[in-house]
């Protein structure tokens, strides 16, 4: 069967509906495999992207497409119309502080990456002044340490938890 009997078809149906429900439903279909049947017809099959467009082109389309493709071809043409199967990501590699760091460290097949951590950091926290924590409840001028609080400098002794003249 001419492997251009579905390119055909597509000029002849762009003929016949509007230029917005072609380039809308018909437009963005991959050319159709055409196949013999064995039985003296021929079968064209379209993968369609997705469930919405198959069933409206099913609906509103299918019949005057295998009509066209049998006037042309000058005998009975089934069309087929199925899911195109979805394209899988390629896969890549896990970044290096990713999931399989993740996983490594829950197997203990890792150390766990150093962390700059604050003195006494465990006994404070910004949220204590809003929260009812060391403040009594009562709303906290400001909820960092010091104005320097911005500073991640590992070294930097600016750092420290507010004292009790803060």
């Amino acid at each position: 069967m001419s492997p251009d009997l579905w390119q055909r078809g597509c000029e002849q149906l762009a003929t016949e509906l509007s230029e917005q429900q072609f380039n809308t439903w018909i437009r963005a279909l991959p050319p159709a495999d055409i196949i013999d049947d064995g039985n003296g017809g021929t079968v064209a099959q379209v993968r369609v992207p997705n469930r919405f467009k198959l069933d409206w082109i099913r609906s509103q389309y299918a019949n005057r497409i295998e009509g066209i493709l049998s006037d042309l071809a000058g005998h009975p043409v089934r069309l087929e119309l199925a899911l195109a199967a979805r394209e899988q990501p390629p896969m890549r590699p896990p970044a290096a502080n990713g999931p399989m760091r993740a996983a490594a460290l829950l197997n203990g097949q890792a150390m766990a990456p150093s962390t700059s951590v604050r003195p006494n950091a465990a006994s404070y926290s910004a949220a204590d002044g809003f929260l009812g924590g060391k403040n009594g409840g009562r709303p906290m001028a400001r909820a960092v340490p010091c104005p320097a609080a911005a500073c991640m400098a590992p070294a930097c002794t600016c750092r420290r938890p507010p004292t009790a003249t803060s």
